[in-house]
């Protein structure tokens, strides 16, 4: 399922920092993280760890997510097959969203969908408000802070003993979690004129470093914020979940 987010106009970045007024187009997103079922259908379907485009092993096999395969079979630990998928390169994440006839999200547009209220016009800090509210997303400081792992996507919907830690628009997990994947770099922002629909490229080494947003289950609340970067991940090296997107038409 995905969220309509009408587009509009708003302040990209940190309030108290750097900041720009960015306008994005109508898109649609995603309302859940990429799952591990969803992944393990993927690699079942497309072997797609055996023809990733520019690095070998595009997705992270790992036994301790709970996913298992030796390239050309693939098999899933009961019990986590709702929670995110959070171990992928940057050509994993855009070789399964282009899959399932999608695309990665771009800095502007995931910033917009974790944080523009609509109705208020206002820019929040967090995907529910201003203010750190630990019941409303998995974190290192919110519920069970010593157990990190993942839950499953949708968990935090406002039922039994989870807030509602869903975006303005109905997105869910943008804070906490799985990190996730942006298309473009984490680098300064600069627009000649109306900064519409921004695409950061690399630096002027040309190396792009992609600065996942969101948090993970194990963040602290300021990187849960919706303009922080969770860390820098130079090209190829591992870092998070996946949330694909794809223009209004």
């Amino acid at each position: 399922p995905m969220c309509k987010v009408d587009g509009g106009t708003f302040e990209m970045g940190d309030p108290k920092g750097d900041h720009h007024t960015v306008k994005v187009s109508p898109f649609y997103i995603d309302e859940f993280e990429v799952t591990n079922a969803q992944m393990l259908f993927f690699l079942q379907t497309t072997r797609a760890n055996e023809t990733c485009p520019h690095a070998p092993n595009c997705i992270s096999i790992s036994s301790s997510l709970g996913l298992n395969g030796d390239g050309s079979r693939y098999t899933l630990r009961p019990g986590v097959e709702r929670r995110p998928f959070e171990v992928a390169r940057i050509e994993g994440a855009e070789a399964y969203c282009a899959w399932v006839g999608k695309r990665v999200p771009t800095r502007a547009q995931w910033e917009f969908a974790a944080r523009h209220d609509p109705k208020t016009n206002a820019d929040r800090n967090y995907p529910w408000g201003d203010t750190f509210q630990r019941e409303r997303a998995k974190c290192g400081e919110c519920q069970n802070p010593t157990q990190y792992d993942v839950v499953n996507v949708g968990s935090f919907d406002g039922h039994g003993q989870h807030g509602d830690g869903r975006s303005p628009w109905g997105v869910h997990d943008m804070a906490g979690n799985a990190d996730e994947f942006l298309a473009d770099c984490d680098g300064a922002l600069q627009c000649d004129g109306a900064c519409v629909d921004p695409v950061v490229g690399p630096d002027t080494n040309g190396q792009c470093k992609h600065g996942p947003r969101g948090g993970t289950s194990s963040s602290a609340p300021d990187e849960l914020r919706s303009f922080a970067v969770t860390s820098e991940i130079p090209n190829g090296e591992w870092s998070g979940g996946i949330r694909c997107l794809r223009e209004a038409r």
